[in-house]
């Protein structure tokens, strides 16, 4: 049955005149129509709940980017130390120190992760694929031309004193590599690298006031509407 009542209510609803329902007009008791339960939930305004500010998914974006970035850069770091430097423990730690003083890999990402929340975040349609990955592209791009370029014209330096190319990387002798020659190849590997963090710092720091200011507009829309906004 679509209702059920005990003695007691039957002839508490005929004593007070009240009419009993009828199963075959279809009425049911302690029910609403759907007009009446949608009236009801428009005039009600919705429950106030949790919301994350757009700073806080876009740091997420970030980290996530980073993350996966370092563990691209571990595995690349592993083949330089173990496969492409003197077999000596010497040798292999410093090219892990050098690699790890360098972390081009997870600059490009915080880079790039930039262009991903100026158009998921902000909306920017512009902001393609192209542009997100450009900024890192010719970061990472410079960067390896010259390390590169300063690495093959100190071969051809050590050319032309005399040494043949497999003198001067014996990878079973860690002292038949010149570090001090490698010194000016890390110097411009290191100021690269501080060129992308600064140009990210600020990059950052202005996108940071953006999403304020669009978190600032979603709180007065949000007032206005008597709702919350959640993210």
């Amino acid at each position: 049955p679509d209702f059920i009542l005990s003695v007691e209510e039957r002839e508490t609803m005929q004593s007070g005149g009240c009419p009993l329902p009828s199963i075959a007009s279809g009425e049911r008791v302690g029910r609403h129509s759907e007009e009446e339960d949608a009236a009801a939930s428009e005039e009600q305004p919705a429950v106030a709940g949790p919301r994350r500010s757009l700073n806080s998914v876009g740091a997420g974006v970030t980290i996530a980017m980073v993350s996966v970035s370092l563990g691209f850069s571990c595995c690349e770091n592993l083949g330089y130390v173990f496969f492409l430097s003197p077999s000596s423990a010497w040798a292999e730690f410093s090219t892990l120190l050098v690699r790890s003083m360098l972390p081009i890999h997870p600059l490009a990402a915080a880079i790039q992760s930039i262009g991903v929340c100026q158009r998921d975040l902000e909306g920017d349609e512009t902001c393609q694929l192209g542009r997100i990955i450009l900024p890192s592209v010719f970061l990472h791009g410079c960067y390896d031309f010259v390390i590169m370029t300063m690495g093959f014209l100190d071969w051809i330096n050590k050319g032309e004193e005399g040494q043949d190319y497999d003198d001067y990387v014996d990878l079973d002798d860690d002292t038949s590599i010149d570090w001090a020659s490698q010194l000016p190849s890390i110097g411009v590997g290191t100021a690269f690298v501080v060129a992308g963090a600064v140009y990210y710092v600020y990059m950052s720091m202005a996108q940071k006031a953006r999403l304020n200011r669009l978190d600032n507009e979603r709180r007065v829309v949000s007032a206005d509407d008597g709702r919350s906004l959640l993210v």
